[in-house]
């Protein structure tokens, strides 16, 4: 028998197969699972032609249904996240059903800028700011309202939106509460190179993973635009899972400055000094060095922010407006050609 298809903004798609969840029908279009149960579904009854949603499945205990209720509450007015519509249990599991978020794969993007395919769609220090600042923000509003960590930020899981050009989380796989994560699995989700080492950590030694831990994954996605890289040599987060040599590769740290062809991009020396201040104290191994409250590292981030966009003299300004309006079309332009996030 033929599976049945569909065509949506038109692109035809084959349907996996349906699920009832709650009163409405929802045509599985793409199984998106790794670590957790997620598929690209697609809703009927969503508007006059339907559309596109993400169903997330987890397995269906008193702690998740908590979780996810309180999350779906701080989805609703956080633009790096997608908003959460409707979630319902089904025997053991809980199924949980969001607006499908459209843009670009942040991992596939950098990937083909790295690869030099899409040379002039790399963000400039000035944009790559801007991004990150605006996540930093978001991630900050989960933990600061329902005291959620994400623990699981990373290029794979965040989708580069064009209006207006933001970073949005597509997942919330991984998040936990503060006050829970003594019982959660350490490496539950955890990417090692984007991960904090207080998740990777298996003895327990860096203490209990809080916001610092997110504030580290979003430095590493800042790290990697500015240079195309991953800090600590490639390693990431796994650069503090030993203990033994936790101190020695934190000298392995190469701010963004001095990378091997980043270019200046006529930012004063103010600001590139602002800028790595602000990336070798958001990726310090130890949490305990990192900043210690979120308005402490939102006001570092601000403060750059500011110094990029109001820079020393006027010829900093006018390039630093430039690129902020510029960069997002030509990116565009650049991806349009080849990949479109359905």
């Amino acid at each position: 028998m033929a599976k049945q298809r569909i065509t949506h903004r038109g692109k035809t798609y084959r349907v996996l197969r349906t699920l009832s969840i709650g009163k409405r029908p929802y045509h599985l279009l793409k199984d998106l699972s790794d670590q957790r149960e997620r598929y690209q579904a697609f809703d009927p009854y969503a508007g006059p032609d339907g559309d596109l949603r993400a169903v997330w499945v987890f397995p269906r205990t008193s702690y998740v249904e908590k979780q996810i209720r309180l999350v779906a509450r701080v989805s609703e007015a956080n633009a790096n996240f997608p908003t959460i519509l409707e979630y319902h249990p089904v025997g053991r599991r809980l199924f949980v059903v969001a607006t499908w978020i459209r843009g670009q794969d942040l991992a596939a993007y950098l990937d083909d800028v790295r690869s030099g395919r899409f040379p002039n769609a790399r963000p400039s220090p000035g944009e790559a700011v801007r991004l990150a600042r605006g996540l930093a923000h978001g991630v900050s509003n989960l933990n600061q309202k329902k005291n959620i960590v994400h623990g699981d930020i990373k290029p794979a899981n965040i989708v580069l939106m064009r209006e207006p050009s933001r970073l949005c989380l597509i997942d919330f796989g991984s998040s936990w509460f503060v006050e829970q994560t003594l019982c959660a699995r350490r490496s539950d989700g955890a990417s090692p190179a984007y991960a904090a080492p207080e998740l990777l950590d298996q003895d327990g030694s860096l203490g209990v993973p809080d916001f610092r831990s997110d504030q580290f994954a979003t430095m590493v996605v800042l790290y990697e635009l500015l240079t195309l890289q991953l800090p600590y040599s490639g390693l990431g987060g796994a650069a503090g899972m030993d203990s033994r040599h936790r101190v020695a590769m934190e000298g392995e740290l190469v701010v963004p400055s001095r990378f091997p062809g980043i270019g200046l991009h006529g930012l004063s020396a103010n600001a590139w000094r602002k800028l790595d201040r602000l990336v070798a104290k958001g990726l310090r191994l130890d949490p305990g060095q990192r900043y210690q409250n979120r308005r402490e590292w939102l006001r570092a981030f601000d403060q750059i922010h500011a110094s990029l966009m109001h820079g020393d003299d006027e010829s900093v300004l006018l390039r630093s407006f430039q690129d902020a309006m510029e960069w997002p079309w030509r990116a565009w332009r650049e991806w349009r050609g080849r990949h479109r996030h359905q």
